[in-house]
């Protein structure tokens, strides 16, 4: 058993957010508001797009464009070596660098071959791109703008000890789709 564009939509409509899909490139884009990342235009906003990849076996929850350092820039280093201790620090987000045009994107694949989606499984993948960019956007600052790179063990008890007032509650998403940039550099198709 897989999942479908159509199963997605169920989930978000549960979850009483607002989406649009586009069944074209078979996914789904909706819009969090976030309590400490701020996005390049200064806002606290970010997009996520998910993908229903490989006849609905491999999903894509994707949040393209959420930092950019491009090729050359004087902190790269630092930056890689975050995403490096982040990667292995954590049990759910990636973040994946594009070597090209310096975008850093947050994402979480899931692989379900034949077994079903369930809306735990899903709320905890969703949930968490805002969730972690909240918990580390501080940390993505001071990499990209002094070089400076935090240890993410540290920084998870510490946020794990102030209660880690990031997590995303219901109804935090809203409807803001239009951002043809994030559209152009999703690249969640089969």
């Amino acid at each position: 058993m897989s999942t479908t564009l159509s199963e997605i939509a169920a989930f978000l409509d549960q979850a009483g957010l607002k989406f649009k899909l586009d069944e074209d490139r078979n996914v789904a884009y909706l819009g969090f508001n976030t309590k400490t990342y701020t996005d390049g235009e200064g806002e606290h906003h970010m997009v996520v797009v998910i993908g229903v990849q490989e006849r609905g076996e491999y999903i894509v929850f994707a949040a393209p464009q959420v930092y950019s350092c491009p090729p050359g820039h004087r902190h790269a280093a630092a930056v890689m070596e975050l995403m490096a201790r982040l990667h292995w620090a954590s049990k759910l987000v990636a973040f994946e660098y594009d070597y090209r045009d310096g975008e850093i994107r947050a994402s979480v694949r899931l692989v379900l071959e034949e077994s079903p989606l369930t809306d735990r499984q899903f709320r905890r993948c969703l949930f968490g791109l805002p969730s972690c960019l909240d918990d580390f956007h501080e940390a993505f600052r001071r990499a990209l703008d002094s070089g400076d790179v935090i240890d993410p063990m540290e920084w998870t008890a510490n946020l794990a000890a102030a209660g880690n007032p990031s997590t995303p509650k219901r109804g935090a998403a809203r409807r803001r789709t239009g951002r043809a940039s994030a559209e152009a550099s999703v690249g969640l198709t089969e």
